[in-house]
């Protein structure tokens, strides 16, 4: 089993050094990640890895939707068999392709975050 990460959300502390999380006001912070460096990068980085846990729930949100978009565009394609719609059932095809690559995207993501 896959140890679960500190759910969200988290915040930078003031002085930049610390990813934290806050259960509330009459509960002390307690510290997710220690940055190290005190340059511009660092907190780039500080910031992408606070967002970590939102931008996390909004790629499985997506692949939700993302998924139903994927079984229209296919139904979209298939139903396009006549001469006359092959504009209409090329395009359905091309974004049947597109949806497929950003899920699997969006899937890769999804498996480097759970560590899968």
């Amino acid at each position: 089993m896959t140890a679960q990460h500190t759910p969200g959300p988290w915040h930078i502390s003031k002085s930049g050094q610390y990813i934290r999380k806050n259960d509330g006001p009459n509960w002390p912070a307690w510290n997710i990640a220690e940055m190290n460096q005190a340059t511009d990068a660092a907190h780039a980085n500080a910031r992408l890895i606070a967002a970590a846990p939102e931008l996390l729930a909004a790629c499985e949100a997506s692949l939700r939707d993302l998924s139903d978009l994927e079984r229209h565009w296919a139904n979209e394609a298939e139903s396009f068999d006549h001469p006359v719609e092959k504009d209409e059932r090329r395009m359905a095809l091309d974004n049947l392709a597109a949806t497929r690559r950003v899920i699997a995207q969006i899937r890769a993501a999804i498996a480097k975050a759970r560590g899968a």
